[in-house]
C-alpha cells in the first residue's frame, strides 16, 4: 500500500493555514474554543434531562437482582431480556451497594459515558478532519442529535448504547491510525481493545467488527474493493482472522446464555415497515434536529412522531448532501457508502430477531436500537463537506469555496439559516422529550413506597405482590414483584408469601392495612367455631369458583397453641403458614383455582377453629394514603 501523507509529514498546499479557516477567515484558536463551548453544551442539556428523570422499566430489574444477588459468574453472565452485558451488571452490582435505589448515582455514571462520548467525539472529528469551521457541523449532530437521545439518558440503555459509541469511536480512531498515520501496532490495539470492552457492555457491539472493516476502507488510500481486500489480506490477515475468531467465540457464548431466541417476523411487510420507519421517520429527521414531535407510549417512553412535512424536508436536505458528497469527494462516497451499509445491516439483524415480539415502530420509533448509527453518519457528512486532513481540497468543493467566499452574503445568510432553523427544531425535539421523560411514573410511586415501608419496617413483613403495571409489567416477572422491585430498599419491612399483618402497597406507593374482598367460605358447620380443623389434610369449599391464577387467601381463626401447618387453592402448590395462639389471621399468597381451599399438614390436638375463609384480592380498610 503506498503510504498516505499525514497533516505532519505532508502539509497540504490547499488547505487553510494552521491560524486560520480560510472559508471565514476564523482562527484556529476560536474555532478549537468553540468546539469545546458546543462540548460542554451538549454535556449539560443531556445532563439536565439526565438527571430530570428516575429509574425506568428494566432498571429496577437491574437493581432488585444486585440486591438479592451476588457478584458472581451467573450474576455477571446472566441473560438480560436476550442481552448478554457482565460489565453492566457489574457496575448495577456497584451502584446497588453504594445508592440503593437513589437515583444520583446511575445520573452520575450517564453523565460520565455522555461526557467521554462528547470530549472523545471532538478529539477524533479535529484529528480527522483538523481544526476548522466545517468540523463544527459534524460535531453538532454528533453532540445534539436526538437519535441518540432516549439511549444516552435511560440507565439500562445507557449502560448498553454509550459504551458502544465510545467502541465505535475508539475503532475509528484505531482505522485512522492505520491508514492516515501508518501506525499498526496502536490501531490495532485501539481497534480490538475498544471492541473487548464494548463487547463487555452489550453483545450488538459484535458489529464493531464491521464498523472497522467499513472505516479501514473509507480512510484507505486505495478505496477500490477488489483492490483493498488483496492489501488488507497482504498486510493484516492474521488481524482480521483473529477477529473473526473472537466473534465465534462471543457469539457461541452469547446463544449458550441467551433466554431469548431469535425470532424472524412473520411477515414481509413488516421487515419493510421497519426499514420505513428507521429511514424515514428516525434517522434522516434526526440528522436535521428532528423528529420534533413525540407520541407518550406512557410511564415515561416516546415514540418519535415527525411531520410528514419534515419527513420530506429532511429527505431532500439529506439526498442534497449526499449527492453533493458523492460528485465531489471520492472519500465521501465511500463515507455514504460505509453508512448505509452498516445502518442496513442494524436494521436487518433488529429486524430478523427481534421484530417478531414487537411492532416495528415500537422498534425503530423508539430510536434506542438506531442510536450508534451517529458515527457513521457524522463520518459521513463530514466527509461530504470538507477532506479529511493530508487529503488535497477536490477540485470541485475548491470551486464551491471560491464562489463562496466571492458571495459574503451567501456565505453568511446561507449556513446561518441552516443552523438557526435546525438549532430551533433541534430544541423543539429536546424539549418534547424532555417533557415527556421528565414525567416517569413510577418517581412518585418509588419516593412514596420507601418512606411508607421506612416508617413500617418494625410492623412484620408485607404480603408479596406486582407492582403497578407503569413501574414494571407483567412479562418482567418475577422480577415485577415488589419483593424485587424495592429489594434493595435498605429499610423495609421485608417480605413473604405469609403475613399475620395484612398490609399492601397501594399503587400511590402507600403502604396501608387491608384484607381481601373476593369469594367467601361456606359457612362452618361447628357452632361457635365454623370449621374445626382435624388431623391432616381439611378441605374448605367457597361459596363459588375462582378462576386459576394468583390470589390472596385470607383464614380467620382461633388456635389453642401456635400450630404450623399449610395452605393451598385447589390443586395449587402448597403455601406453609403458621396459626399463632388465641385469635389471628394471616393472608397467604397462593396460585390455583376451583371451589375450595385446602389446610393440610394439621397435627393432632391442634385446637384451631377456622370463623372465615376468603379467596380474591385486596381492599383497603385503614385510612388512605396521607
Amino acid at each position: 500500500m503506498t503510504a498516505v501523507p499525514t497533516e505532519t509529514d505532508a502539509p497540504d498546499t490547499h488547505r487553510p493555514s494552521a491560524g486560520s479557516d480560510s472559508l471565514t477567515g476564523w482562527p484556529s484558536k476560536a474555532i478549537n474554543q468553540a468546539a469545546w463551548a458546543l462540548v460542554g453544551l451538549g454535556i449539560v442539556v443531556r445532563g439536565l434531562i439526565t438527571i430530570s428523570g428516575s429509574f425506568y422499566w428494566d432498571d429496577f430489574i437491574l437493581q432488585g437482582r444486585a440486591a438479592r444477588l451476588n457478584l458472581d459468574g451467573d450474576f455477571l453472565i446472566r441473560s438480560h431480556d436476550g442481552h448478554l452485558m457482565p460489565a453492566a451488571a457489574a457496575v448495577s452490582w456497584l451502584t446497588e451497594r453504594v445508592a440503593p435505589l437513589e437515583f444520583w448515582l446511575p445520573a452520575l455514571e450517564l453523565l460520565a459515558l455522555q461526557a467521554a462520548c462528547a470530549v472523545f467525539g471532538w478529539l477524533l472529528i479535529r484529528r480527522i478532519f483538523g481544526i476548522r469551521t466545517l468540523s463544527l457541523v459534524p460535531l453538532l449532530l454528533l453532540l445534539f442529535s436526538p437519535l441518540t437521545l432516549p439511549s444516552s439518558v435511560w440507565w439500562t440503555a445507557g449502560l448498553n448504547a454509550l459504551p458502544m459509541q465510545l467502541g465505535m469511536l475508539g475503532v475509528t480512531w484505531g482505522a485512522w491510525l492505520l491508514c492516515r498515520q501508518q501506525r499498526e501496532r496502536a490501531g490495532r490495539w485501539w481497534i480490538l481493545g475498544s471492541i473487548v470492552v464494548a463487547l463487555l457492555f452489550f453483545e450488538k457491539s459484535l458489529l464493531l467488527g464491521l464498523w472497522a472493516a467499513l472505516a479501514v476502507w473509507v480512510f484507505s488510500a486505495d478505496g477500490r474493493p477488489w483492490a483493498w481486500l488483496r492489501e488488507q489480506w497482504r498486510r493484516r490477515r492474521w488481524f482480521w482472522t483473529g477477529l473473526a475468531a473472537l466473534a465465534i467465540v462471543y457469539v457461541g457464548a452469547y446463544l449458550t446464555v441467551s433466554d431469548r431466541a431469535p425470532q424472524a417476523p412473520q411477515q414481509f411487510g413488516q421487515t419493510v415497515s421497519a426499514f420505513r420507519i428507521a429511514l424515514f421517520e428516525a434517522i434522516l429527521p434526526s440528522m436535521l434536529g428532528g423528529p420534533g414531535g413525540w407520541q407518550p407510549i406512557g410511564w415515561g417512553a416516546a415514540f418519535a412522531r415527525p411531520s410528514a412535512l419534515l419527513i420530506l424536508i429532511s429527505l431532500v436536505a439529506v439526498s442534497t448532501l449526499v449527492v453533493f458528497g458523492w460528485r465531489t469527494a471520492t472519500r465521501a462516497r465511500r463515507g455514504w457508502t460505509a453508512a448505509a451499509v452498516y445502518i442496513g445491516v442494524v436494521i436487518s439483524l433488529m429486524a430478523s430477531t427481534r421484530l417478531a415480539a414487537a411492532d416495528a415502530a415500537g422498534l425503530m420509533a423508539g430510536l434506542r436500537y438506531l442510536a450508534d448509527a451517529i458515527v457513521p453518519l457524522t463520518l459521513a457528512v463530514g466527509l461530504s463537506l470538507m477532506p479529511v486532513a493530508g487529503d488535497p481540497e477536490s477540485a470541485r468543493m475548491l470551486g464551491v469555496r471560491r464562489w463562496l467566499a466571492s458571495r459574503p452574503r451567501v456565505l453568511i445568510g446561507g449556513p446561518a439559516a441552516a443552523v438557526i432553523v435546525a438549532a430551533i427544531l433541534t430544541m423543539a425535539s429536546i424539549s418534547g422529550f424532555w417533557a415527556i421523560w421528565s414525567s416517569i411514573a413510577a418517581e412518585p410511586w418509588l419516593a412514596n413506597a420507601r418512606e411508607t415501608m421506612s416508617g413500617s419496617a418494625e410492623d412484620g413483613v408485607i404480603l408479596d405482590q406486582a407492582a403497578p403495571e407503569f413501574v414494571l409489567g407483567g412479562l418482567a416477572h418475577p422480577y415485577n414483584d415488589i419483593s424485587w422491585t424495592l429489594a434493595p430498599l435498605p429499610r423495609q419491612p421485608g417480605f413473604g408469601q405469609v403475613t399475620d399483618n395484612p398490609r399492601f402497597l397501594q399503587e400511590s406507593g402507600a403502604l396501608v392495612p387491608g384484607r381481601i374482598a373476593g369469594v367467601d367460605a361456606e359457612p362452618g358447620p361447628a357452632s361457635g367455631c365454623g370449621w374445626r380443623l382435624r388431623q391432616g389434610r381439611n378441605v374448605v369449599p367457597l361459596a363459588s369458583d375462582v378462576f386459576e391464577w394468583e390470589h390472596r387467601l385470607e383464614v380467620v381463626y382461633r388456635a389453642s397453641a401456635p400450630t404450623a401447618a399449610t395452605v393451598a387453592l385447589g390443586t395449587g402448590r402448597p403455601t406453609p403458614v403458621t396459626f399463632g395462639s388465641g385469635d389471628g389471621r394471616f393472608v397467604a399468597r397462593v396460585e390455583g383455582g376451583g371451589r375450595s381451599f385446602t389446610i393440610d399438614d394439621v397435627p393432632a390436638g391442634a385446637g384451631i377453629c377456622v370463623s372465615r375463609g376468603s379467596v380474591g384480592t385486596w381492599y383497603q380498610i385503614g385510612p388512605p394514603a396521607g
